[in-house]
């Protein structure tokens, strides 16, 4: 999908590769790109950029969003979405034609599932109430604001290792 999506942003016939060579230490944030470090840790960093070829390409490229590719839907996008799906589906054990709202509640038995049992309450742990204004499948399209804190227990698919948790805090 990726490899999709970025031939797509930069097409290689609008494009050239440049590479950018500076000095820097192998222990910074470009430790990856550095090359032939000396004694003291100090390499060169040889670093890619994609750029247009020209003015022109340069003016196509602009017009070139993710937001603009999902707003057209092409073919090809719809099919990797589709073979994306069913890859996922079939790593639950689950149907390829569940809806949206389907995966939501089995996302949200798992999670429950596999969430640690509640504690009582207490001002410690007492977290303020968000106001549901939209349906589970509306809701991943909406943003909250204020203080709030979301522990997500994610699901593991039957094929792989152990569950992941996130936790997101704001405010």
């Amino acid at each position: 999908m990726s490899e999709l999506r970025d031939r797509w942003l930069s097409p290689p016939e609008w494009t050239v590769e440049k590479v950018l060579e500076f000095p820097r230490s192998v222990d910074g944030p470009w430790a990856r790109y550095v090359h032939n470090p000396d004694a003291n840790g100090i390499g060169t960093v040889r670093y890619p950029r994609v750029q247009p070829r020209d003015a022109e390409c340069g003016a196509k490229l602009q017009k070139r969003t993710l937001t603009n590719l999902y707003n057209e839907r092409p073919t090809w996008l719809d099919l990797a979405h589709k073979k994306l799906d069913a890859a996922v589906a079939d790593a639950y054990g689950w149907p390829a034609d569940l809806t949206d709202d389907q995966v939501l509640e089995r996302l949200l038995a798992l999670n429950l599932e596999r969430a640690p049992p509640q504690r009582e309450r207490s001002p410690q742990n007492e977290l303020p109430q968000i106001p549901r204004r939209h349906s589970c499948s509306q809701a991943r399209h909406c943003s909250l604001s204020g203080r709030f804190r979301l522990q997500l227990f994610l699901p593991t698919p039957r094929r792989t290792g152990t569950p992941s948790q996130v936790t997101i805090a704001t405010g």
